[in-house]
């Protein structure tokens, strides 16, 4: 007689303990959490940060001169800018004016404002007055023409700008810019931009700032000046 034998399934459940469970919840929301946090930073780091963040420009000026063959002096006045932090900036307007200054042959008492709070004073060969060689402006979008121009992180721009006096005329020259600047925007911001009585640019924002009425605008340069010999 063949022995029939009949098999059945075997069902295992295995209940988890109460510690199990709540060590699986804990789990879970840790990775959610963590997946979480590298996303926030993900973001923060590629588009809040660089939004929130200005920009830091480091600004070089230097100084050529060279003779030309009618007894005149060639000088060009090259202008290099790198941005430095992580934050794109769109500029608006630069201007570069730049000035013939001569000095006194002789030591006398000198006393000077060059700026609002600065005084310059003691014993130096004091410069007459200060004239006008040379006066450039660019203008951008923000000005509400039909270029842009931003600057990236770690970008460069170079400008420069050339003009002749006559040789032995001036000691030096003085270098006087200012750059406006404001996160990518299609807004049209304008610093103002002014001719002065004595032919050089001005930006009405680097008197007054206004940021009610020019938001996310700001203005970096040297307003004092550089002397540069010849």
């Amino acid at each position: 007689m063949q022995d029939e034998r009949v098999g059945r399934d075997v069902h295992l459940h295995n209940h988890p303990s109460r510690v199990e469970h709540w060590r699986h919840v804990i789990e879970i929301a840790a990775f959610i959490i963590a997946a979480s946090w590298a996303v926030y930073i993900f973001i923060y780091q590629e588009r809040i940060k660089p939004e929130t963040v200005p920009p830091h420009f480091q600004a070089t000026v230097f100084v050529e001169d060279h003779p030309l063959s009618d007894g005149r002096l060639f000088v060009k006045v090259r202008m290099h800018i790198k941005n430095d932090r992580e934050s794109t900036a769109s500029f608006a307007g630069l201007y570069i004016n730049s000035y013939g200054e001569r000095y006194g042959s002789k030591a006398a008492p000198y006393l000077n404002r060059p700026a609002s709070g600065i005084i310059e004073s003691g014993d130096a060969l004091v410069p007459e007055p200060e004239h006008l060689v040379s006066a450039f402006v660019n203008e951008w979008h923000s000005f509400g023409t039909d270029k842009t121009f931003n600057l990236p992180p770690g970008g460069t721009f170079e400008e420069s700008v050339g003009f002749a006096i006559e040789r032995k005329l001036y000691d030096t020259v003085k270098v006087r810019w200012r750059i406006c600047w404001s996160h990518p925007t299609t807004l049209v911001l304008d610093p103002g931009l002014q001719r002065l009585a004595d032919g050089s640019y001005s930006f009405e924002k680097t008197r007054k700032i206004d940021y009610a009425r020019l938001p996310g605008l700001d203005c970096v340069g040297q307003r004092r000046g550089d002397p540069f010999p010849l």
